[in-house]
């Protein structure tokens, strides 16, 4: 029995340490749409982040330096773009942490997981929003139809007055825009 058991446990091992020290892939593709290969945006629990915003309304930093140790991919997109001038890092839906860098000058967003180039797209409504406004204190989410992110932020000012801002977005462009005074 104790020899049965050394056998599994050592055909377990090699199995076991490949797959922790395996890198993951992450698809640069979503094939959701047809056969035409497309990039796949990383999006966010914005309920989770406005959970944290009474701590830090802050959505994107300010990008004074470059990371010192940059991947081949981030290393092209500033050769190619120049430095970001805004950044952030969250977990996307699926589980990843995805760093995000804006480029509002050319309207560029970049995306990477891990430090591979997984979006690059131009700055949608939702962002620039994200960066004029911060996190926002009430998000909503609506189910429309497969393929459709419905998403509203709700913005009130510090002491709760009736002063309050609200933003709709569908797949990331404002469809809706009120403001209170």
């Amino acid at each position: 029995m104790t020899h049965r058991l050394t056998l599994v446990i050592t055909a377990l091992i090699p199995l076991l340490a490949l797959g922790c020290t395996g890198s993951r892939s992450f698809p640069r593709a979503d094939y959701v749409h047809g056969p035409i290969p497309h990039q796949a945006r990383r999006t966010t629990d914005y309920s989770r982040e406005a959970f944290w915003a009474p701590l830090n309304r802050t959505a994107y930093e300010a990008l004074e330096h470059l990371p010192r140790r940059m991947s081949t991919d981030q290393d092209l997109v500033v050769r190619e773009f120049g430095p970001p001038q805004w950044g952030r890092e969250f977990e996307s839906l699926e589980g990843e942490d995805v760093l995000e860098w804006l480029q509002v000058d050319q309207n560029r967003l970049f995306q990477f997981v891990e430090g591979e180039l997984v979006f690059e797209g131009d700055i949608r409504d939702l962002e620039h929003t994200l960066l004029s406004h911060g996190v926002p204190d009430e998000v909503l989410y609506h189910v429309v139809d497969p393929g459709v992110e419905r998403v509203t932020f709700i913005y009130s000012d510090v002491n709760r007055s009736s002063r309050a801002m609200y933003f709709d977005f569908s797949n990331g462009m404002m469809t809706f825009e009120e403001r209170h005074p």
